[in-house]
């Protein structure tokens, strides 16, 4: 507990730049698209990119509430799995070593479950974040030629 603590306070220091970094950079990125391509080829770049934060938003909030759902299977099929060690003898003296086999695997089973749509959440977020680059320029450029600007 006290090590996830020690982390979120470390990256609550990386990550509060960004209140302040954000929008210069931003500010500054626009700012060098009027110049060079005109305002609507930079209004095409600046849409496209609220648009993908608009819907990373909601995936990033799925993620939360998924990790929570791991952490929370996680520590039923730990506690299970204490529990069976622990009454071992009790287990194989009534021969119960099969139904609690079963309950773990299918406590197993349903952390694995939630494992598999987070991981399905986070190959999402990772085409987003790798693919916004690529989708940016394109609307971009392809706004400059619409609008026949001059490269």
């Amino acid at each position: 507990m006290i090590n996830v603590d020690v982390e979120r306070v470390g990256d609550f220091f990386n990550h509060i730049h960004g209140l302040w970094v954000i929008p210069i950079q931003t500010v500054l990125a626009l700012t060098i698209l009027c110049i060079n391509l005109g305002w609507i080829p930079s209004l095409a770049a600046f849409s496209v990119t609220t648009l993908v934060m608009v819907c990373n938003t909601p995936l990033a909030t799925m993620q939360q509430g998924l990790t929570s759902k791991i952490m929370d299977a996680t520590d039923a099929r730990m506690k299970m799995t204490s529990e069976t060690i622990k009454n071992m003898q009790i287990l194989k003296l009534h021969s119960w070593e099969l139904i609690f086999l079963q309950k773990l695997l299918q406590l197993r089973d349903t952390e694995m479950s939630w494992v598999l749509k987070y991981f399905h959440a986070s190959s999402v977020v990772a085409t987003l974040f790798w693919t916004t680059p690529t989708l940016v320029s394109v609307i971009t450029f392809g706004a400059c030629i619409l609008v026949k600007t001059e490269l």
